[in-house]
């Protein structure tokens, strides 16, 4: 028996559950109408996620974590800014931290955290001990990784900060809109995709240091338009365009 879970960023989270044949369940959200401006949480049919940014499963595959951001048609402003974690054992829906208003804010009482707004893809990934999961965060100015603790939602920033490309530890380090990341079995390695730097990066949650893996900045040669980023070589002479998100692979 295989489990797939598929998040669709007009918020509809599905299960893909192969049992000789692949059945299609809706375990949460609903997409149009006032998906577009409004959140809820609690069962299949009440939850909504106006925009999902990215999406994680624990290990046991009990749980998902799912990053998502609203957008209000009236006033073009985006809103609800929020980490929730959806469980997969009963389908329901809860906040987990974020409010109504988004912004760049850590804090101990999860209601008044407060996440960047984007329409494009941020990742989040469970560390292992499954006592807290990491956040991609950011807009066009401001890029970060956010860790946010599961019991109680409480967040706090351990990269990042103002939009640049600098390596190093945090209150040094930079990224420019970070898509996918993925926290390695060991519990302490983070791998990013720093999408404009165009970059592959690596992070220690034990000393907050940064480096790049793999990546020279640029978007590739022409030999490799109109694909672009294709270049293949050993770290900063590789190239790529806008990674955008990580797989881990166990071979």
């Amino acid at each position: 028996r295989v489990k797939l879970v598929v998040a669709i960023v007009l918020g509809v989270v599905l299960v893909l559950e192969s049992v000789g044949a692949i059945d299609i369940t809706n375990i949460g959200g609903e997409c149009g109408g006032a998906a577009f401006s409004a959140s809820a949480n609690g069962n299949p049919t009440a939850s909504r996620f106006p925009f999902i940014l990215g999406t994680a499963v624990n290990a046991a595959g009990s749980r998902m974590a799912v990053k998502h951001t609203a957008y209000d048609t009236s006033t073009f402003s985006w809103f609800e800014c929020k980490v929730k974690i959806l469980d997969l054992s009963t389908n329901i829906l809860s906040s987990l931290a974020g409010g109504a208003t988004c912004g760049f804010s850590d804090n101990a009482d999860a209601s008044q955290v407060q996440f960047g707004f984007s329409d494009a893809i941020q990742g989040v990934a469970f560390v292992p001990d499954n006592l807290s999961i990491i956040v991609a965060d950011g807009t066009n100015d401001h890029t970060s990784i956010r860790r946010v603790m599961l019991s109680d939602g409480a967040t706090t920033t351990i990269a990042g900060g103002f939009s640049g490309y600098v390596d190093g530890v945090f209150g040094v380090n930079r990224f420019n809109q970070i898509g996918g990341l993925i926290v390695l079995p060991d519990g302490v390695t983070v791998i990013i995709a720093d999408s404009k730097n165009h970059r592959i990066r690596k992070m220690s949650l034990t000393s907050g240091n940064v480096q790049t893996l793999a990546g020279s900045g640029n978007y590739g040669s022409a030999a490799s338009w109109p694909a672009g980023g294709q270049d293949d070589g050993a770290g900063n002479s590789a190239t790529f365009d806008r990674p955008r998100d990580l797989v881990l692979s166990f071979d």
